[in-house]
């Protein structure tokens, strides 16, 4: 079989939120779906995020505009992953 594309959780959330948020597979809520989608999988792989609101958004409106790249994100993710 293949190799996974994001073997590691805090990339693959990151890549989740980039695919949704930037670029736009619904007609609307593309950011939030990101948002939820990002704390799901955390959640479903024993862990949550303790993100503010005000980093919270930024990281989403950062990723959806194309100015935080998915490594940052990544980064930004791990800094702010706390097992559940």
């Amino acid at each position: 079989m293949g190799a996974e594309a994001y073997p590691e959780l805090v990339v693959k959330a990151a890549a989740l939120l980039e695919s949704v948020a930037r670029f736009r597979p619904l007609v609307d809520g593309n950011k939030r779906t990101a948002w939820t989608l990002m704390g799901l999988l955390l959640w479903i792989n024993g862990y949550r995020h303790d993100f503010t609101t005000d980093e919270g958004f930024d990281l989403v409106v950062g990723v959806a505009a194309g100015t935080i790249d998915l490594p940052n994100a990544a980064a930004e993710i791990s800094r702010h992953l706390v097992p559940r």
